[in-house]
């Protein structure tokens, strides 16, 4: 029992890796987490926003230059 529960718990990692970043994306005024975007990835950044609070990720977005802002938005309603 205690080694499934420890493969589990490393299957699981990934997604509560992604969880605390979401978390302290979402803790950054959106100015700053719109600042940062732009030194990301898109797959990075599109997971990141993907994963937040709606509220949060459009405060972002409005923080984004129309371009990137409409380039995220596209991708995230694919």
């Amino acid at each position: 029992k205690a080694k499934e529960k420890e493969v589990e718990e490393e299957a699981n990692a990934p997604h509560r890796e992604l969880k605390d970043l979401v978390r302290m994306y979402e803790r950054m005024s959106s100015q700053k987490a719109a600042d940062i975007r732009v030194k990301l990835n898109d797959a990075e950044a599109l997971m990141i926003l993907t994963n937040m609070k709606p509220d949060t990720a459009s405060g972002i977005l409005e923080k984004m230059e129309p371009e990137q802002a409409a380039k995220y938005t596209s991708m995230m309603s694919q």
